[in-house]
């Protein structure tokens, strides 16, 4: 029977870690440190050795590639929770994705948000449209000018 090493059982987590959904390599990094980190391999030279080898070996595979990660998640983000440019630049910021494949990402997505917030005021069937609204809008990431311009285009609809 072959010997299972600690670093197949590390190998065997991130496999698992990657199945649930495409990473950005700062997140498999993170995910990577602070499996050993629980596994008290505390040698910050030993951690970044096992991390690069493990990156390395999934970067060849094709698992890891920020730019098809970009896109993936605004293209989930603005399907299923949709959200403003300045939104979706921001989470992809905290995922580790570097700031020109963001703007490269978001400009070739081709976001209409004056549609997702006429869609966000349909879903949540918004009657007047108070400081309320405006401000829960904003923090779902959209322009205070394509607010207005969305509030204004669904009174009219009224």
């Amino acid at each position: 029977m072959a010997k299972f090493t600690f670093y197949d059982y590390i190998r065997s987590r991130l496999d698992r870690f990657l199945l649930r959904r495409p990473r950005s390599e700062f997140e498999i990094r993170n995910y990577l440190r602070g499996k050993l980190i629980r596994k008290n391999i505390v040698d910050k030279d030993k951690q970044e050795a096992i991390i690069a080898d493990l990156v390395k070996e999934v970067q060849d595979l094709g698992s890891i590639d920020d730019e098809k990660f970009a896109q993936w998640w605004v293209d989930e983000r603005t399907y299923f929770k949709p959200r403003g440019k300045k939104a979706l630049q921001f989470e992809l910021y905290r995922k580790g994705i570097p700031k020109d494949i963001i703007d490269e990402t978001i400009t070739a997505a081709n976001i209409d948000e004056k549609a997702l917030i006429l869609q966000l005021i349909a879903k949540k069937h918004f009657t007047d449209f108070n400081q309320k609204v405006i401000q829960f809008l904003l923090r779902k990431g959209f322009s205070y000018q394509n607010i207005k311009k969305a509030i204004e285009e669904s009174e009219k609809k009224r």
